[in-house]
């Protein structure tokens, strides 16, 4: 994965932060920066995969299921 996520909070110093985003850099990454908060970029982008996973099964009939566990008989 090429982006990463810097998160700064209330005592994150400007050199903390400075020398955390020349290391992504240096790793060939993608700095993004984000305050302390609930829902961090990462949780952004899964929770509407996680939600469509969850939709796909729920609506999986037994049959299928079985079919998908069990093999085709």
């Amino acid at each position: 994965m090429k982006g990463v996520e810097i998160i700064t909070g209330l005592q994150t110093s400007d050199d903390t932060l400075k020398q955390t985003l020349s290391l992504a850099e240096k790793m060939g990454k993608i700095p993004s920066r984000s305050v302390d908060s609930p829902g961090f970029l990462a949780n952004r982008l899964l929770i509407p995969y996680i939600n469509e996973a969850i939709i796909c099964l729920e609506t999986v009939s037994l049959t299928n299921y079985r079919m998908l566990t069990q093999g085709y008989r």
